[in-house]
């Protein structure tokens, strides 16, 4: 996948309530991430819940709470840390991309998805969310749920490069799409609270893809 950003701020060296659940410890505290769901495609109502539940999978264990809200097209955007934006396709972007990030400096951070992308990925092929079985609904909407937590990451620490295994990996295949159970990791949950609290800690400059 890629992301749609400008050169920013890496967030690094940071250990929170979050890090140290994961690591075991006791949380201190739980965050808010409010994300704001934009179906720009018109076909992702029978996605969303099996995108929802994926994302607060995702970041439950790293102490972080998603407050979800559907929102709508030509209309003022709700308070948000996160909206995504899922469409059918965009003119111009490959086909193998699933989604992509752009880093803003105030909130909200934007995260794109295009469904027939994931679809294809899936080996779905181009089929509307109408045209799915009720157990292809569910894999593709904990597919997306997936894509928007890596591009959620790229978001929040524009200058981190993918990652050789995980859910940063350059290419989310239909292998680990289809997994029944992944998770993020430390570091990948650092850069988030970071950008969430306010507070990253080492800040480091770099050019991003």
């Amino acid at each position: 996948m890629r992301k749609r950003s400008r050169i920013g701020a890496v967030v690094v060296g940071l250990v929170l309530p979050a890090a140290s659940l994961l690591a075991g410890d006791t949380p201190l505290a739980r965050l808010r991430m409010r994300l704001s769901w934009f179906d720009v495609s018109g076909s992702a109502a029978a996605i969303e819940g099996a995108a929802s539940h994926e994302l607060s999978t995702l970041f439950a264990p790293a102490s972080i709470d998603i407050d979800w809200t559907r929102a709508s097209t030509g209309v003022q955007a709700p308070d948000s840390d996160v909206q995504v934006i899922v469409l059918e396709q965009a003119p111009g972007v490959p086909k193998g991309v699933m989604g992509a990030a752009f880093h803003s400096d105030v909130r909200p951070h934007s995260v794109w998805v295009y469904l027939r992308h994931v679809r294809s990925t899936l080996g779905f092929g181009s089929r509307a969310e109408g045209m799915l079985r009720p157990t292809e609904q569910a894999l593709l909407g904990r597919a997306v749920g997936r894509v928007v937590a890596h591009e959620i990451v790229h978001a929040y620490a524009p200058g981190r490069e993918h990652e050789p295994t995980g859910i940063m990996r350059a290419r989310l295949d239909a292998q680990f799409l289809k997994q029944k159970n992944v998770q993020l990791g430390k570091e990948q949950v650092e850069a988030v609270v970071g950008g969430l609290t306010g507070n990253g800690g080492s800040i480091l400059a770099a050019p991003v893809e």
